[in-house]
């Protein structure tokens, strides 16, 4: 193996290592805090709030941008954008654990994604969950409790779409950074000759 290609290969091993950090399971609020918490993975940011449900309005407030609801679901299933799948032993609830898919297909369409989740109103806050998910990602966990309180039963998980569709940030990246690499392999070639 030549000296640029294992350069090139170390890098893109470091690239994708640095980038697979981006994304992290977000839980909020701080579960100390809160009277219900929910967690979901692969997620950039997020945010919680009191509310009927978020609107476009709350979900552009919070993430920027003009968004559009993709669809919504009120128990396990999919519909075109969105497959929710519980874990074993769970239900739609007030302890919730699972698996969320957008297909690849949405990523066609659209640039950015957030996934919301509504809980039923009582005695507790916040009403509201909402993550922007890694550009390009199809699947991820998620979970919801009540920690306390009354009600707070999951109501529904919607999924939001924005922007328009991009190349993978990973693809290009990595397609730059090797172009990088052989650029200097040739120039320290040259040097050397």
């Amino acid at each position: 193996m030549t000296s640029y290609f294992k350069s090139f290969c170390l890098g893109a091993v470091s690239l994708f290592s640095t980038l697979s950090l981006l994304a992290d399971t977000i839980v909020l609020p701080n579960p100390a805090n809160g009277v219900r918490t929910a967690s979901l993975g692969d997620a950039i940011s997020g945010t919680y709030g009191n509310s009927l449900n978020p609107s476009v309005t709350t979900i552009g407030n919070a993430f920027g941008g003009s968004w559009l609801n993709e669809g919504e679901l009120t128990a396990a299933g999919s519909n075109d954008w969105l497959k929710i799948t519980l874990d074993a032993g769970k239900t739609w609830g007030t302890d919730v654990s699972g698996t969320w898919e957008i297909s690849a297909d949405f990523w066609q369409t659209w640039g950015r994604a957030v996934i919301s989740m509504h809980v039923g109103h009582g005695g507790g806050d916040p009403d509201y969950f909402a993550w922007e998910i890694t550009s390009n990602n199809t699947s991820g966990s998620f979970s919801y409790q009540r920690l306390s309180g009354t009600g707070g039963g999951l109501s529904n998980i919607k999924l939001w779409g924005s922007g328009t569709p991009s190349v993978s940030e990973g693809g290009s990246t990595v397609l730059l950074l090797g172009a990088a690499l052989l650029g200097l392999a040739a120039a320290a070639r040259r040097r050397r000759a």
